[in-house]
């Protein structure tokens, strides 16, 4: 069973394990063509290694990660929002369908469900495998799979579901025998597929009670690796599950967990040949010292799948809720500081809600945008006219709030929010108003800042924010109404538009490609033309900039090229060592 301890004892310890073992036994993803996808694809196998490069049994992979689940975790990604669990039990369970780990997340395969198909626009049928069992022997069967997915959908009174809200379109569910299921929706949703294929869907055994079913102590899945235990130290040892469904999988023999919240000593760890893979993001300066000293090391780097924002306006307060104000505030902010901000040498591309997910805002539109590029000074002054025009002939007063993580948030983060903090007020004085930046304390002691910033967000206790939010984050466009349907549960803008909703719920129920996507980026050309929130310039990936993980050579199998992988591809089943490559590893 799970056992906590403070963050400062994880750390201790991983370092302790990490120094003892001695003797060790980003590629740029293409824009997708706008070729229409099929309604429903039928899932296929992931490639097989080429010959040269076959995969081998055996080994152990060694992950590092920055930080535990929260205190009050119960390893449950039914219920915990932060994705830190997964990493913790993502390699233990199975889902009913999956994102390809091969594709970057742009195509649904299956999982638990061999294929599947449309019985109506409204209802799918899925065929569930014949050949998988829980790690407690079990046989997986179509049941098991409805009660994992209503006790999301529909869960005790008293469980959290964060992600609940995905599957609001889903009327019902039923398994007419123990291999097919059918789920049927109020609606045609089109993005009912990529909410199933959830990481943090996971499927489990029905037992004799909901409650039991959600508060068993120790985690029970089909997935590659067995539970064996989480230590106070933040730290885990999974062997493989020899009766996998995937016959030949997993290559590895463990999947070892680290919790490390001290960057320099996983970076340590991962250039003394250590560490297999660290998972989080890696400022550029970072990834170019860790060149320089292991030219041979692999760097991921994650496409943008935004459907959130960087910065937010609270369009219900008086002078935020007038249009021109808004846009003033926009064309005041310096684009070209925000992307330094980032520590880049990627080439930028232009903030948009869709970022760079295959549902996103081509690159040439965005450029036509009166916020895109353009002469810094210009643009000062259009700000000032429309400021002037909005009856604000003292100009304009505001505070900026930034988000502020305490331990959450990496380094590299922190600086991002609180440069872009710094660059608003900035921009509002260059217009001639006056700006500052509001910091929040921490009065009830560490951890209270991040709280206060939500609850100013609700209340709407707040003028303009800087809050990074990806959507969390898989790349369909039902990511949008969280952040921008009026009464979103993220919708911190305040922001209404009866055709912007209008066309938020057309493009839910298309199911057919080509017909949704003028819709979605209809909604994405409203949604920027509201000044609501704004989305600053981005780095693609390249070689240069900062990585989202790294791994060693002899990682084979290993990727995370997409913002979702965080969260989806996280069993490792497909991953193996590389024996020779390891073996002829020198220790620098």
């Amino acid at each position: 069973m799970m056992r906590r301890a403070p963050r400062c004892l994880a750390f201790c310890a991983a370092l302790a394990v990490l120094l003892a073992a001695c003797n060790p036994p980003i590629v740029a993803v293409p824009t997708p063509s706008l070729t229409p996808a099929p309604t429903v694809a039928a899932p296929t196998p992931a490639p097989s290694p080429t010959p040269a490069q076959a995969a081998v049994s055996g080994g152990a992979l060694r992950v590092a990660v920055a930080e535990q689940p929260p205190e009050t975790s119960r390893m449950d990604p039914h219920e915990e929002p932060t994705p830190a669990i997964q990493a913790v039990v993502g390699p233990l369970y199975s889902g009913l369908v999956q994102f390809d780990p091969n594709s970057s997340g742009r195509r649904i395969i299956g999982d638990l469900a061999t294929d599947w198909r449309l019985v109506d626009d409204r209802t799918f049928e899925f065929s569930i495998r014949k050949d998988a069992t829980f790690h407690n022997g079990q046989q997986v069967t179509s049941v098991d799979v409805l009660y994992s997915i209503e006790g999301v959908r529909l869960p005790p009174r008293d469980a959290t579901r964060p992600r609940r809200e995905l599957y609001t379109s889903i009327e019902n569910i039923v398994a007419p025998d123990r291999f097919t299921l059918r789920i049927v929706m109020r609606q045609p949703d089109a993005g009912i597929l990529s909410a199933l294929a959830s990481g943090t869907l996971v499927v489990r055994p029905q037992f004799d009670g909901l409650e039991e079913t959600w508060r068993a102590p120790d985690p029970v899945g089909s997935g590659p690796f067995v539970f064996t235990g989480y230590s106070t130290s933040g730290q885990a040892r999974y062997p493989r599950y020899k009766d996998y469904f995937l016959k030949g999988k997993p290559y590895l023999d463990y999947y070892e967990l680290f919790t490390i919240s001290d960057a320099t000593t996983r970076i340590a760890g991962l250039r003394a040949g250590l560490l297999d893979v660290v998972l989080g993001p890696l400022s550029g300066q970072r990834v170019r010292s860790l060149r320089e000293a292991r030219p041979d090391l692999v760097f991921h780097r994650a496409q943008d799948t935004v459907f959130g924002h960087d910065v937010v306006v609270n369009t219900t307060r008086s002078p935020f809720n007038d249009l021109r104000v808004r846009k003033a505030l926009r064309l005041a902010l310096d684009d070209e500081a925000a992307y330094a901000a980032q520590e880049s040498s990627c080439r930028p591309y232009i903030g948009s809600p869709g970022g760079l997910s295959p549902w996103a805002l081509p690159q040439n539109e965005m450029a036509k945008r009166p916020e895109a590029g353009g002469d810094h000074i210009q643009r000062l002054a259009e700000a000032r006219k429309l400021v002037a025009d909005a009856g604000l002939s003292g100009g304009l007063t505001a505070t900026v709030l930034p988000r502020k993580e305490e331990g959450g948030v990496s380094d590299p983060d922190a600086r991002i929010v609180d440069a872009w903090a710094k660059l608003l007020a900035k921009g509002i004085n260059d217009i001639g108003g006056k700006a500052e930046v509001q910091e929040l304390e921490s009065p009830q002691g560490a951890g209270t800042a991040p709280k206060q910033f939500q609850e100013r967000l609700l209340s709407l206790q707040y003028d303009i924010a800087v809050y990074p939010v990806p959507y969390v984050g898989y790349p369909d466009p039902n990511g949008l109404p969280p952040v921008w349907r009026s009464g979103g549960p993220r919708n911190y803008a305040n922001y209404a538009d009866p055709e912007l909703d209008r066309l938020l719920a057309e493009q839910a129920r298309t199911l057919d490609w080509a017909r949704r996507l003028p819709l979605v980026y209809a909604a994405q050309q409203r949604i920027l033309d509201s000044y609501a929130a704004f989305y600053l310039p981005r780095p693609t990936a390249c070689e240069s900039g900062g990585a989202d993980a790294a791994s060693q050579p002899w990682v084979k199998g290993f990727k995370q090229d997409w913002a979702g992988a965080p969260l989806d591809n996280m069993r490792f089943q497909q991953v193996w060592i590389d024996p020779v490559v390891k073996g002829n590893f020198k220790r620098p």
